[in-house]
């Protein structure tokens, strides 16, 4: 029961975070549903995909460039390949 209120609060946030971004906006339960609440799950993955690529750079898995067109962009460090399969295997690094 309890992790069900907790799951419930946990949305609610979701919810009540969309409004606090957006303190003008007003709309039908539908439209929460299919605008807003969509909004706030791509907003919250842009961020934890942010923090991953960070994460995984900082530890060498990927390398970052700079482009022009482009903005930053990542890809595999080839060096660390084996390195980043164990990671993505949950397996401890060896020190």
């Amino acid at each position: 029961m309890a992790s069900a209120k907790a799951a419930q609060e946990a949305f609610a946030r979701d919810v009540l975070r969309y409004f606090l971004r957006n303190p003008k906006a007003v709309d039908s339960l539908e439209g929460v549903v299919k605008w807003r609440l969509t909004e706030e799950k791509v907003y919250q993955t842009v961020r934890a995909t942010q923090r991953a690529l960070q994460l995984l750079v900082a530890k060498g898995y990927l390398v970052e460039r700079r482009s022009r067109v482009a903005g930053t962009l990542f890809a595999l460090n080839s060096k660390k390949r084996r390195e980043a399969e164990r990671f993505t295997r949950g397996e401890r690094q060896k020190q």
